[in-house]
């Protein structure tokens, strides 16, 4: 299923089960509130579940991330694909989304992560070289993949693979460098 198909089936659920959106919402909020879940949880639930449902061939890494992240165990994930749980997932998301009035998770691209997560950046494998200092991203695919997930804070910049082959590493580097105390 694509993202624009499920995104329509989740707006059509939410549309004709009023009901279940208010048990939802409920349930959420009740998490939110006794500390069993954070807004993090649930915002990096949804950019997993979000890099799943994008490219499938990503769910055992995708998974194994969050069994690390202590956002799941083994046995409430299941080791095969599973587009049920993904629609679950970024359904509560949308609910919750919508209650607090946030920005859309699911179509928002990276949405607000509380604190800094570097680690998003290993939602496909791959790794941010120096936490929140920036630096290269690496992990699997080529240049120009855009298989990597990451969390970003308004006003950074993302540059392209081809303008640090043109200017060169070293001339990336040593600006992260140069500003690194400010």
């Amino acid at each position: 299923m694509s993202q624009a198909v499920m995104e329509q089936n989740i707006n059509d659920m939410m549309r004709k089960n009023p009901q279940m959106v208010q048990q939802i919402q409920n349930t959420i909020q009740a998490g939110l509130q006794s500390g069993e879940l954070t807004q993090q949880e649930l915002n990096m639930a949804v950019q997993l579940a979000t890099v799943a449902l994008q490219n499938p061939e990503m769910y055992p890494y995708v998974r194994n991330f969050a069994i690390q992240q202590g956002l799941a165990d083994e046995q409430s994930l299941s080791p095969q694909y599973d587009e049920g749980l993904l629609f679950v997932i970024l359904l509560a998301a949308r609910i919750a989304q919508q209650s607090m009035g946030g920005q859309n998770m699911i179509q928002g691209g990276s949405p607000a992560m509380a604190g800094n997560q570097p680690q998003m950046a290993m939602a496909n494998g791959g790794q941010v070289s120096d936490g929140t200092q920036g630096g290269k991203v690496v992990g699997p695919g080529h240049d120009t993949s855009d298989n990597i997930t990451i969390a970003v804070s308004p006003g950074e910049y993302v540059i392209p693979a081809k303008i640090v082959k043109m200017k060169g590493k070293e001339f990336f580097d040593s600006l992260l460098d140069k500003y690194k105390d400010t």
